[in-house]
């Protein structure tokens, strides 16, 4: 959804529609999509357009803000 790289699945970060029609991090239920592990992939999520593909809804940018911005507070590593 981000950098359109692929990569194996354990190697990424799943991101899910919740309950409430936000998105959560590492949720395994639901309609979903994957990122990178790195801050060029976030960048791209953040300008791309076509989640709906993966959520089956329109992903707001402060929805998307949200995310990158939690998946910063993060170690990855």
């Amino acid at each position: 959804m981000g950098c359109g790289k692929r990569e194996n699945k354990d190697q990424l970060i799943r991101l899910a529609l919740a309950d409430d029609g936000g998105l959560v991090i590492e949720a395994d239920t639901g309609r979903g999509g994957y990122l990178h592990r790195n801050l060029v992939c976030w960048r791209a999520f953040l300008g791309r357009k076509g989640q709906y593909r993966a959520f089956h809804v329109e992903v707001t940018r402060p929805m998307k803000e949200r995310v990158v911005n939690e998946l910063m507070d993060r170690d990855w590593e």
